[in-house]
């Protein structure tokens, strides 16, 4: 997704008259310029435009997976090939629960007789 196979679909011209902020002319300025729109025709009506809304932050997703990690495997560990899982078992049991000979067991203070 992202690097060396994109090209830009929005060209500068069109990201200056739309008025996208230079922090967001990436390659899904595209999907932003519509989505402003109907943003300003619905007025900012947070229910509407959610099939523009969708398409653009999917288009943001792929792009932050894609230029985050790109050797790293995408998905749950399950459906991961080529990939060992060693995990290590973290005790969470209380501390005052454990068995330990190291780890004196909690005693309540005694009460003193006046």
């Amino acid at each position: 997704m992202g690097g060396a196979g994109r090209e830009m679909v929005a060209t500068q011209k069109d990201m200056q008259d739309a008025k996208i902020d230079l922090a967001h002319r990436d390659f899904c300025a595209h999907l932003l310029i519509p989505l402003n729109e109907c943003r300003k025709a619905e007025y900012y009506i947070p229910w509407k435009c959610g099939h523009e809304r969708h398409a653009y932050e999917k288009c943001q997703y792929k792009e932050c997976v894609a230029g985050a990690a790109p050797d790293r495997p995408i998905g749950r560990p399950s459906e991961r090939t080529n990939q060992s899982l060693t995990t290590t078992a973290i005790d969470r049991t209380p501390r005052r629960h454990r068995a330990s000979s190291d780890v004196p067991a909690f005693t309540f203070p005694s009460r003193r007789s006046s």
